[in-house]
Formats: C-alpha cells, structure tokens, sequence
C-alpha cells in the first residue's frame, strides 16, 4: 500500500491527504479506479506543497509556481486517466 497519511473514498472521489510522490498516487489511484463508485480524485499538497514552500521562501516567483502546480495537476489527471481506462479495460 502506498506511503501515504490518509486515503478516503467518499461518495465519488477518493481524498488523499499527504506530501505524496506521483508512484504512490499512481498506486493509489490503481487500487481505486476499480471502483466504479469512485469518479475521481482531490488531492492538494501533492500538487503545491514543495511548490508553495519554495514560493513562500522566495525560491520560486509567482509565475514559475503557478506553471508548476498547473503541470503537477495534469500529471495527476493524466494518471487518474490511464488508472481509469486501465480498470474498464480489465473489468470488460
């Protein structure tokens, strides 16, 4: 199972709560995309957290970071995509 604080699946996403990498997400979003309760994915210090620290300490200007939260999260889509295509395939 993957390293993470907290996974809940709620009526129709699953929540994960933690600074995660993307392979522990990529396994998360595995485990739940056979779920066809399950819709989709929230996630949010995975997507800005080393971001937001690094713009807070004036590392990152607002325009890198937003650039880099943004690509973050259609990295995380695009992982919740192919974890939901690869379930309806082996489910059909």
């Amino acid at each position: 199972m993957p390293a993470l604080d907290v996974i809940t699946i709620g009526r129709s996403s699953v929540d994960l709560y933690g600074d995660a990498p993307e392979a522990d997400l990529s396994a998360s979003f595995r485990i739940a995309a056979g779920f066809p309760l399950v819709k989709g994915f929230a996630a949010g210090r995975s997507v800005f957290g080393d971001v937001a620290r690094g713009w807070f300490k004036g590392e990152v200007d607002d325009a890198a970071a937003v650039k880099e939260m943004a690509r973050r999260y259609r990295r995380l889509s695009a992982i919740w995509d192919e974890a939901r295509t690869g379930a309806r395939e082996q489910a059909a």
